[in-house]
């Protein structure tokens, strides 16, 4: 009569804890993420993926779940590349009217409307798509986004001129320190 007795179903695992949501719990600072507006949640994504860009740079293994980027997230990396080289090339094209617009401006548009669109604005969903996005466009357009983060290193220093590269950290040196204060707070005590 073994036939008949019910097999426990497994629990499905709650995912790992991700960069992308802890990221931006950081930059909301206490604002739930589901009750911004599109504005605050663009702006709030945009300065999370500057960092998470910066981090997936200095170190994209550890941002990539899997180990390996699959072809929808390798189509949202293109994507990125694309809007991203699209604006400098603008940018280069006419500098007197065109705003340098940065690849985690991209990704903050393109998680944040999905977000608004789809009804769903939780940290843990926003976080993980953007933390996946900015993987993957590390990994597969990292040329590109060397560039992006020179350029970066540049303009801030020119906004404060004498001040020197020594006392204005790069987005790959502040994206890894997040990225190593995230990892210690997971670690078991």
């Amino acid at each position: 009569m073994r036939f008949l007795r019910r097999r426990a179903v497994p629990v499905p695992a709650a995912p790992p804890p991700s960069f992308g949501p802890w990221l931006l719990r950081h930059f909301a600072r206490g604002e739930a993420t589901a009750e911004m507006t599109f504005s605050r949640l663009e702006r709030v994504c945009s300065n999370a993926g500057s960092v998470l860009c910066g981090a997936a740079y200095a170190n994209p293994e550890a941002l990539i779940a899997s180990g390996e980027i699959g072809a929808t997230l390798a189509s949202e990396a293109a994507l990125v590349a694309k809007r991203t080289g699209d604006g400098f090339r603008a940018c280069l094209a006419d500098r007197q009217h065109t705003v340098i617009t940065w690849p985690w401006d991209h990704m903050a548009t393109r998680v944040a409307w999905e977000a608004s669109r789809n009804s769903e604005q939780s940290e843990e969903t926003v976080g993980r798509r953007l933390c996946d996005i900015g993987a993957a466009y590390a990994v597969r357009h990292r040329q590109q986004l060397a560039t992006a983060l020179d350029l970066w290193r540049q303009v801030t220093a020119g906004l404060k001129p004498g001040a020197g590269s020594a006392t204005t950290p790069g987005l790959e040196e502040m994206g890894n320190q997040l990225l190593v204060a995230f990892e210690a707070e997971q670690a078991p005590i």
